[in-house]
């Protein structure tokens, strides 16, 4: 079975806990050998935001409004 986890934030103290989630799943995974993507889905649009957001260990990030292609 695939699994994603896409993290949204809305306020400042959640953007941290989404790190914080980010590296304990990436801990996880160093111990059971396995990936799980994960994708900040957020309205901050500032390329600062994004490059935070990977150099945490996120794969991958989306702004807001964002729909998947085979919704569309």
């Amino acid at each position: 079975m695939a699994t994603m986890c896409f993290m949204h934030d809305q306020l400042e103290s959640i953007w941290r806990a989404l790190f914080y989630r980010t590296k304990a799943i990436r801990k996880l995974e160093m111990e059971r050998g396995s990936h799980i993507p994960i994708v900040a889905l957020t309205a901050r649009a500032m390329s600062s935001d994004e490059a935070k957001c990977l150099e945490e260990g996120m794969d991958a990030y989306l702004t807001k409004p964002w729909c998947p292609p085979s919704f569309r």
